[in-house]
C-alpha cells in the first residue's frame, strides 16, 4: 500500500512537471451496482489530482454517474479542472457479476505555465467493463469489488501553446483495472490504467500522459432490493 501511494505521488509530480505532456487523463467511475436504488460516493487522489465521483442505479440495468476534479494550482506546473457525466447500462446481476457499458461526456480546461499552454476541451467517451461485486474475502468479513475495462475517448482540444493557436482532435484508449476492498459499505479503491493514442500519433498534437492511477475511499449507499 505504501509503495502504491509513493508510486502515484511520483507520477503526479511527473505529470505536473514534465513539459512534453499536454493532457493528464481523469480517473474512472468503475463500481458496479447490485440493484436499483444503490449508489456510491468516492474521493480519489493520484495522477488525476483530487477528484470526487459517484453514481446511482435508477434501475437494475440503468445507472447515471458523475465526476469532478483536477490538478490544484502550482507554479509553472500542470493545472486542470474537469467534470464528467455518463449514462450506463449493465446486464442483470447474477452471481454478483455484471457486464456494462456507458456513454458519457467530459468537459474541462487546463494550463501548463512552463510551456505556455492553456486550453478548453470536450471528451466524449465509450466505456465497457466486466465486474464482480460484494465478493467475500475468505471468512474474514472483508468484501471486495473487482473490475477490468476499456474506455475509448475522443478528445476535442482548443487552446494556446506559446501564444499560438493549438487545436487537435484525437482518439485515445484506456484499458484499466481496479479493486475496492473493505467492509460492507466503506472500501479502499485502487485503480490504474494506461492511456494510448493511435500508433504513429503518439508524439503528434496533444500529448496524453500515458498512465493514470488513483487511491481513494468509496462509500456504498445501500437500499434493500425489492421484496426484502
Amino acid at each position: 500500500m505504501k509503495f502504491a501511494l509513493a508510486a502515484i505521488l511520483l507520477l503526479w509530480l511527473t505529470a505536473c512537471s514534465t513539459p512534453r505532456y499536454h493532457y493528464v487523463p481523469t480517473t474512472i467511475n468503475a463500481l458496479p451496482y447490485a440493484h436499483a436504488g444503490e449508489g456510491h460516493l468516492g474521493l480519489a487522489f493520484g495522477t488525476v489530482g483530487i477528484a470526487v465521483k459517484g453514481g446511482i442505479a435508477v434501475s437494475d440495468n440503468i445507472n447515471i454517474n458523475g465526476y469532478f476534479g483536477g490538478m490544484p494550482e502550482s507554479d509553472n506546473g500542470y493545472t486542470s479542472r474537469e467534470s464528467e457525466f455518463s449514462l450506463g447500462v449493465q446486464t442483470n446481476p447474477g452471481d454478483n457479476t455484471v457486464g456494462s457499458f456507458s456513454l458519457g461526456m467530459g468537459i474541462g480546461n487546463n494550463e501548463k505555465d512552463k510551456i505556455g499552454l492553456s486550453g478548453n476541451y470536450n471528451r466524449p467517451f465509450f466505456q465497457a467493463q466486466f465486474a464482480a461485486y460484494d465478493k467475500p474475502l475468505f471468512n474474514s468479513g472483508v468484501h471486495f469489488d473487482g473490475y477490468i475495462g476499456l474506455r475509448v475517448n475522443y478528445l476535442d482540444y482548443n487552446g494556446l501553446l506559446s501564444n499560438k493557436e493549438f487545436d487537435d482532435h484525437l482518439f485515445f484508449y484506456e484499458p484499466y483495472f481496479g479493486v475496492a476492498i473493505g467492509g460492507r459499505n466503506v472500501r479502499l479503491e485502487i485503480l490504474q490504467g494506461f492511456s494510448m493514442k493511435n500508433s504513429g500519433e503518439w508524439g503528434d498534437g496533444v500529448r496524453v500522459f500515458p498512465y493514470f492511477a488513483s487511491v481513494g475511499l468509496m462509500v456504498k449507499l445501500r437500499k434493500s432490493p425489492p421484496g426484502k
